[in-house]
């Protein structure tokens, strides 16, 4: 059979995600007839249901069509891709911004346009894909230092930053895997140091981390080395934002240099009205509704917290998101399963992410989820595990 060799792979995700749902995303989702509360979304604030941005989306789709119909550089820049710019460089305190179809245009077209050969990017090893294919389409050589390690990144800037014309440090602020945070303060601080540019990829962050649920380079904006630092932030618009598609945001002649040169912004159609203006909304909805993200914030942290008291080993995250680390691929996998039965739909993370004793069970916290949900989700998760541990000593 062609591609036999492809059974023994091992499932990562959701547990069932092969079967579609039957309603849409949401805290609580129905499943072949069945609700399960959902702790495998990145609609962290609850609004890719939310009536509002569905009905901008509406309204835009009778006004404007379904699709851009071409590029934006072409000819696919309709009102309201103008619209959520404006929004977007007004809502994090950047001078402008840029729409791209999704996050992932975004980040390989900023890094494959700003970066050459003969320049060098500095990702922490931990970040999203995306990142390091943006160093491939520049063709920049790529030097990946440890997870969150300022020291590392330190002696490869001093070791292969002197030879190259430019230097980008990339991270993510939030890692999408355990929801640990990056250091972004003393990345900063390496940044000014070695003459380099530091971008950061709020895709997880937007909309719940920092003062005011502008990420986590909002704390950035206000530090002491702002004036002298080169700060590019992406992210993405398909997470708390609840729609879709990917943005840069930074100074005009950055933007100005992308709407020219980066390759999917110029060759991808451009992102569909519809999801342009619910993307707008969401914005606005952020922005006056802060007790959302406060909501998510406490949530996660009483699933912390009472995981914790279940003697459960838990990833070093202070965000909304959150992993219990299990051990073998087959007892996550299990485990996965056993929640799932009982109405529980968590992310099984498993080998090529991770390595093979190291999987686990990821968790989301979103703004629809329920306290009773937080408490019980636990007290099952740990009624499961002797079942698991059996079967595993079998």
């Amino acid at each position: 059979m062609a591609f036999h060799w492809l059974a023994d792979a091992p499932a990562t995700g959701p547990v069932g995600a092969a079967r579609p749902f039957r309603s849409a995303q949401g805290a609580r989702v129905c499943w072949r007839g069945r609700e399960l509360v959902n702790f495998a979304s990145d609609d962290y604030l609850n609004l890719a249901a939310d009536c509002r941005p569905a009905r901008s989306a509406a309204r835009a789709l009778r006004h404007y069509g379904a699709g851009a119909g071409a590029p934006p550089y072409v000819g696919g820049f309709l009102l309201p891709q103008n619209r959520l710019e404006q929004e977007l460089a007004e809502f994090l305190g950047a001078e402008a911004a840029l729409v791209f179809a999704g996050e992932y245009d975004a980040s390989v077209g900023v890094i494959g346009s700003l970066l050459s050969p003969a320049d060098a990017l500095f990702a922490d090893c931990m970040n999203q894909p995306s990142l390091y294919d943006g160093s491939r389409l520049s063709g920049a050589g790529l030097h990946l230092y440890d997870h969150c390690s300022p020291r590392h990144l330190s002696e490869l800037l001093k070791r292969h930053g002197r030879s190259a014309r430019r230097r980008l440090i990339a991270t993510d602020s939030v890692f999408s895997l355990d929801g640990d945070l990056a250091p972004l303060h003393d990345l900063a601080g390496l940044a000014v140091r070695h003459d380099a540019m530091l971008l950061v990829n709020e895709d997880h962050a937007l909309g719940i981390m920092g003062p005011s649920g502008r990420g986590l380079g909002e704390w950035l904006d206000h530090c002491e080395m702002r004036p002298a630092l080169e700060l590019i932030k992406i992210g993405s618009l398909g997470k708390a934002v609840g729609a879709q598609g990917g943005y840069v945001a930074g100074p005009r002649p950055l933007i100005d240099w992308l709407r020219r040169h980066a390759r999917p912004y110029a060759t991808v159609t451009a992102l569909a009205p519809p999801l342009a203006a619910a993307a707008w909304r969401s914005l606005r909805i952020i922005a006056a509704e802060p007790e959302r993200r406060i909501r998510v914030l406490r949530l996660a942290a009483q699933l912390r917290e009472s995981l914790r008291a279940e003697k459960f080993t838990i990833s070093a995250s202070e965000s909304h998101i959150l992993s219990v680390f299990v051990g073998p691929t087959d007892d996550t996998i299990r485990l996965a399963e056993r929640l799932h039965a009982r109405g529980f739909l968590t992310t099984a993370v498993t080998p090529p992410l991770v390595p093979g004793a190291a999987a686990r069970l990821r968790f989301t916290v979103t703004a629809g989820h329920h306290d009773e949900e937080i408490r019980r989700v636990a007290e099952v998760l740990r009624g499961c595990r002797p079942e698991v541990e059996r079967l595993s000593a079998a």
